[in-house]
């Protein structure tokens, strides 16, 4: 019963550590785009880091 209750608490915290990690990647991709920002009237390249960043979400899913 107490192993079933520190393998709950485990995955809790793992739960906890992606959530941070994918908050950090979140604050990385805005900090992109708000780079991008200013080259909104060029749409190639904001269409193409939006793809690039679709992509890696993408793989990084899978793996």
């Amino acid at each position: 019963m107490w192993d079933l209750k520190k393998e709950k608490q485990k995955n809790k915290n793992k739960q906890k550590d992606i959530l941070n990690l994918n908050a950090h990647k979140l604050c990385a991709l805005k900090d992109i785009v708000d780079k991008f920002e200013f080259l909104r009237n060029n749409r190639l390249i904001v269409v193409t880091t939006s793809t690039v960043v679709g992509l890696l979400f993408t793989v990084e899913k899978i793996i």
